[in-house]
């Protein structure tokens, strides 16, 4: 730092500030969006953005090439060696961690929802790749006109270095198939995202398995997510995508409990269940009031996680698309469910301040433990 002071002090001069991001797909979607989005609302007005980072570390280089139209963008390795000192001076960096990976706190995204309310995203794809999009859509065998719903379930496969630590997150795709064949039923096209040698789901019209196809891409993933109809998913990432698109999503095993809400307001989840070690399933209250709805200390408890079952997901998917129908089946007694379920968030946990609902069919069959 005492190497580095004059020349952070000659860069604390000017107009630029290096902003500070994570890497994954879902940081690197909601941190810059969020980023951005405040700029637009006046805060960082008069800064002059710069993110930099060695361009093997990218997990999505199409989206940082589209938020490279709104800051400046640096992926040469010399650079980033040159640059990366100007960090460890606080009143140079724009730190955005806290954006969806806070803790003890809701995460700060939550935030630029409800500021930005119902104004157009600021994430957008440039024409050449909805051109394009489209006619790789026809080569998969969807026709023109045609809705599709992006389908994934978390796993081992995108990053198994620190499978030890998320593992929790993950389900199994097959308890997705119910929700496909609903989807298919209602005149929809399903497409099951993942990484390359994720599990397919079992072949039926209506559906194409993405992963392993020569049509899976960088920039066709951001393209099916933001041009879904809504996004079928759970934890993962790569649903933000949707969710800075403006896409609402159908979540299910969402896990913990803090992290069970969707960030849109038209966005419906429903929580894997937890069972204790005696095998009771503990009621929402008991959880929220204890250390089982924070990320990672259920396990210290003793508590184990329970997938949604093919029914329940099925169910989450009719909701969703009654709801983009226009047509919910949603009753009074429902509605205080929901509030029911809301109020048992309190400030230190990670949704709190959500707009987005949790599956009507869902709270039905489990009212007995609220």
């Amino acid at each position: 730092m005492v190497v580095w002071f004059l020349p952070a002090l000659v860069v604390w001069l000017t107009p630029y500030r290096f902003v500070i991001l994570a890497w994954r797909i879902g940081h690197l979607a909601t941190e810059m969006d969020f980023f951005l989005k405040q700029r637009a609302l006046g805060v960082h007005a008069n800064i002059r953005p710069v993110v930099f980072n060695k361009r093997h570390r990218v997990t999505n280089p199409a989206l940082l090439s589209i938020w490279a139209q709104h800051v400046k963008v640096i992926t040469n390795r010399v650079a980033y060696d040159l640059l990366r000192p100007f960090t460890r001076f606080s009143p140079l960096c724009i730190d955005l961690a806290g954006v969806v990976s806070g803790l003890d706190q809701p995460a700060r995204y939550q935030e630029i929802v409800h500021e930005w309310g119902d104004h157009p995203p600021v994430f957008r794809l440039p024409e050449e790749i909805l051109a394009e999009g489209q006619r790789v859509l026809r080569k998969m065998g969807i026709p023109d006109g045609a809705w599709f719903v992006p389908v994934h379930s978390r796993d081992g496969v995108y990053s198994p270095t620190d499978e030890y630590v998320h593992s929790y997150r993950n389900c199994d795709i097959e308890n997705y198939g119910a929700a496909v064949d609903a989807i298919i039923g209602r005149g929809g096209w399903c497409i099951r995202m993942g990484a390359r040698g994720t599990v397919p789901l079992a072949e039926r019209q209506g559906l194409v398995n993405y992963p392993d196809t020569e049509f899976k891409s960088d920039w066709m993933d951001l393209f099916l997510c933001n041009q879904a109809r809504f996004f079928l998913g759970n934890t993962s990432g790569l649903k933000l995508v949707s969710t800075i698109s403006g896409v609402p999503c159908a979540l299910a095993n969402m896990a913990p409990h803090e992290c069970v809400y969707g960030f849109l307001p038209g966005d419906i989840s429903i929580p894997k269940l937890l069972r204790l070690r005696d095998g009771t399933i503990p009621r929402f209250e008991d959880v929220f009031a204890s250390k089982m709805a924070k990320r990672r200390e259920f396990e210290s408890l003793g508590a184990t996680f329970l997938q949604n079952t093919a029914p329940q997901i099925r169910d989450l998917v009719l909701e969703m698309l009654d709801v983009l129908d226009g047509k919910p089946q949603r009753t009074a007694e429902d509605e205080l469910r929901q509030e029911a379920f809301r109020r048992l968030l309190k400030p230190r946990h990670y949704t709190y301040g959500t707009r987005s609902r949790i599956g009507t069919q869902f709270l039905r069959e489990h009212a007995h433990l609220l």
